[in-house]
């Protein structure tokens, strides 16, 4: 909720406060707004950001006449009533945690289903312009006004892109000028305009107000008169034409889509995705509109981002199995750096596959001490014991040690002493590995018949990790 409340209110001050140039934000970013200026600029907008608007409401439609479902459901990962999927339950929650919320947390809810979540459910319901549960990332600064405006982009930024259409009737929201749902006609996407893909809604959805004079928010404890219970919703199958670049994202520039998280991959196995841009003949990557603005305004200055989303299953992206918000720094310099962190997290990754190797070799190869035996499946056959969960275990292992030390040395890093960086990485992530390898195997180490077998796998690893750090 964190994540989504600050990139809804960044979101709404790009589009009614949008700086007209880098010397302009620099000016925002030091000095707040005056009371004059600040009415000035909310003047035009006055209903177009409207929870209850009665007629037409804040990414809302009026008179949806679908199935009245719980507020719930627009809290991404939360268990749904009717839902039978395992995934649904992923966060150890109650299917009735949310009953009853406050209009703040209704509309960051709401916000954030649209924008960095999964369809609301069945065939004819689409995600939004990002796809199902994109990875956002976002700047982080000293307080809360300058980590607003450090994410906002400027006019000039805008228009050197040429990314959005800057026509007036293509910037109206979802809300006011629906989505064309013809079959045969398409939406554009190079004529969504910024403030109408920053808030697109991609399903018809209506909420409902409750009718308690006085309620506590099952969100945010907070002690609220007006509040909602659930909304209506109907399918919206449109289609879409092109690729639509959204600012707090990174992309792939090649596939034209938006990165994800998933559940074996750590964010620092993927680290260069979100600072640095890098294109090659069958690949490429850029980061989220609002690094690279920042690398051009803000140059030789240090950096810290905020990097969330949700992991989605691989058998299925439109299922949730956890969430993940973390912030990583880089210090001043890092501008031109993409060689030196790919060098760190090449070695890190080589080792945890030579790591996977050696414990799936033990749990499969037959010789002296047959430990496969373990593997296979008798009556009283143990999961936990399968060649998979074995070498998921060391993997575990060695990457929860390799991300605290890759924080620590980003963090802190000095780019002159790159060098002696990289050897000082090399002996720690040796030293997980082996640690790693050491703790999944003890159990096993207590028969001494699958001794011998461990200490000769031990020794290759050795011998592969002499090979990958020569």
């Amino acid at each position: 909720m964190e994540l989504a409340a600050l990139q809804l209110a960044v979101c709404l001050v790009q589009v009614v406060f949008i700086p007209h140039d880098s010397k302009k934000l620099k000016q925002r970013m030091e000095k707040p707004l005056t009371e004059d200026e600040y009415e000035t600029g909310i003047a035009k907008f006055a209903d177009m950001f409207v929870l209850d608007h009665l007629e037409q409401p804040f990414m809302q439609t009026r008179g949806v006449k679908g199935k009245e479902v719980s507020l719930q459901k627009f809290f991404i990962g939360l268990p749904e009533k009717a839902s039978t999927s395992p995934f649904a339950h992923a966060f150890f929650n109650e299917v009735d945690e949310v009953e009853k919320a406050c209009p703040s947390c209704v509309a960051i809810a709401l916000f954030q289903q649209a924008t960095n979540g999964v369809s609301l459910g069945g065939r004819f319901f689409t995600v939004g312009l990002k796809g199902a549960s994109p990875v956002t990332t976002l700047i982080v600064h000293q307080n809360l006004r300058q980590r607003i405006w450090v994410n906002l982009l400027s006019e000039g930024f805008l228009a050197e892109k040429e990314l959005y259409s800057t026509k007036p009737e293509e910037n109206i929201p979802t809300w006011k000028i629906p989505i064309r749902i013809k079959k045969k006609t398409a939406e554009s996407a190079h004529k969504i305009g910024l403030l109408r893909g920053l808030f697109w809604q991609p399903a018809r959805v209506e909420l409902r107000k409750g009718s308690d004079s006085e309620i506590v928010c099952d969100v945010c404890g907070v002690e609220t008169a007006e509040h909602f219970v659930g909304f209506c919703q109907e399918p919206l199958p449109y289609k879409r034409d092109g690729f639509w670049r959204h600012p707090h994202s990174p992309v792939d520039v090649v596939q034209k889509s938006y990165f994800k998280f998933w559940s074996q991959v750590p964010t620092w196995a993927n680290l260069s995705q979100f600072f640095w841009e890098k294109k090659s003949s069958d690949e490429g990557q850029a980061p989220a509109l609002v690094i690279t603005q920042y690398n051009k305004v803000w140059h030789d200055k240090p950096i810290t981002i905020s990097i969330g989303g949700y992991i989605s299953s691989r058998e299925n992206t439109e299922k949730i199995e956890a969430r993940r918000h973390e912030m990583y720094s880089l210090p001043a310099g890092w501008e031109n750096k993409l060689d030196n962190a790919e060098r760190l997290i090449k070695l890190a990754i080589e080792v945890k596959a030579l790591l996977r190797g050696i414990i799936y070799g033990l749990a499969t190869d037959k010789g002296p001490g047959d430990l496969p035996a373990l593997f296979r499946k008798p009556k009283n056959f143990n999961k936990s014991n399968t060649v998979e969960s074995l070498t998921n275990r060391a993997s575990e292992l060695y990457m929860q040690s390799v991300e605290t030390v890759v924080h620590e040395i980003l963090r802190t890093i000095k780019w002159n002493e790159m060098e002696t960086v990289i050897q000082d990485f090399k002996k720690r992530i040796e030293n997980f590995a082996i640690e790693a390898f050491t703790t999944t195997m003890e159990p096993y180490n207590r028969n001494e018949k699958f001794i011998p077998k461990i200490i000769l796998k031990q020794n290759e690893l050795h011998h592969g990790l002499k090979q990958i750090f020569q």
